[in-house]
């Protein structure tokens, strides 16, 4: 873009007013810039462009706004569920932010969605209970009912009919 066009010297001017402080409160599109770059840590594609006028092409722009949020959020996501006691268990299933393989599966065959959604809504419920319970399909101590169910039980016909059971839990 020409550095002569006016959108481009309108967008200019405010950024270095923001950064150099000459407007006691600025509002709009500029503060938000600068509060997404920062939190994606894109401030310095910003910084070149008040310097130099130029910015990158879009493909290459593209592709660093990608990674550089992917790793944001999963540096966010790995904050979150390692402070937090009670993500004990999720952390072990679920090492990296990706979706859960119910909505990857829904996402080809749309067919599958309401299955994909009992099934990320049943894990969601996870619980450990303070003392163990006997399972009455197959008669083994347990503490928690949906780990129970999914690595315990071998026969598929018992897997369904204790998710159809499941509230008795």
């Amino acid at each position: 873009m020409d550095n002569n066009l006016l959108p481009k010297r309108i967008l200019l001017l405010r950024l270095l007013e923001f950064r150099n402080k000459c407007v006691k409160k600025q509002d709009g599109f500029v503060p938000d810039l600068i509060r997404i770059a920062v939190k994606y840590d894109l401030i310095n594609f910003v910084e070149d462009f008040v310097k130099s006028g130029s910015f990158p092409s879009k493909a290459v722009w593209n592709r660093y706004i990608s990674t550089s949020i992917a790793n944001s959020e999963n540096n966010r996501w790995q904050q979150r569920i390692s402070v937090d006691s009670d993500f004990e268990i999720f952390r072990k299933i679920h090492k990296h932010i990706v979706p859960h393989r119910a909505w990857v599966i829904a996402k080809t065959n749309p067919n599958f969605r309401e299955g994909a959604k009992y099934i990320v809504d049943l894990c969601s419920v996870i619980r450990t209970e303070e003392s163990p319970l006997l399972c009455d399909k197959c008669g083994k101590f347990f503490y928690n009912v949906i780990e129970h169910i999914m690595c315990m039980r071998s026969s598929i016909r018992l897997k369904s009919e204790a998710l159809g059971g499941l509230n008795k839990y």
